[in-house]
């Protein structure tokens, strides 16, 4: 299991969108050789996956953070974003050297543009 998220990372407006899953690392179904994160219900004792479009199979933060404290085989918990929300998400991959902290400077070019 993943460390415990830093909640005060985490702005309250999103703690409090009740739209939270946690999740597995699981090989991906395209790619062998890559992991992408899996979304899971926050509940129950059997392993479901959860929906991007199913606000049914989501669950409150603290739910979710419970959950996943709670249960070994999960990795993290994450926030659903759907079009009824005011997020945006933005992905950028390979752009932070993991033992500096630098971020590239075309990413931080992304990040200065959307603040």
């Amino acid at each position: 299991m993943s460390a415990a998220p830093i909640v005060a990372s985490i702005p309250r407006v999103m703690r409090e969108n009740p739209a939270w899953v946690v999740w597995r690392y699981e090989p991906s179904p395209s790619k062998l050789d890559k992991m992408t994160k899996v979304p899971y219900i926050a509940r129950g004792t059997v392993r479901q996956k959860a929906s991007s479009t199913d606000p049914a199979t989501w669950a409150t933060f603290r739910d979710a953070l419970e959950y996943h404290l709670d249960n070994e085989w999960t990795d993290g918990v994450g926030m659903v974003v759907c079009d009824a929300d005011d997020f945006v998400g933005i992905d950028l991959d390979h752009c932070r050297d993991a033992e500096t902290g630098a971020i590239e400077p075309w990413a931080q070019k992304v990040v200065d543009t959307i603040q």
